[in-house]
């Protein structure tokens, strides 16, 4: 969802592993960075699906969708 909204991955690097230590210890780049008229909620809930916590994702498909709405 990232990449579509913003054209740019969430965690970018030279190398896998310097990509994988982003992944496991860094927030991802804001995407307004990339994509400054996306609504704030729309980023919130892009956000949320990158939380590093499982348990601070959607839990489910349902769930995003009725985000999403």
């Amino acid at each position: 969802m990232y990449q579509m909204l913003t054209g740019h991955l969430p965690f970018e690097g030279q190398t896998i592993p310097e990509i994988t230590q982003k992944v496991l210890f860094s927030d991802p780049i804001p995407l307004r960075t990339w994509s400054p008229s996306l609504p704030g909620e729309l980023e919130k809930i892009c956000l949320k699906l990158l939380n590093k916590s499982a348990i601070d994702r959607y839990q489910s498909g349902h769930d995003l969708g009725l985000a999403l709405q």
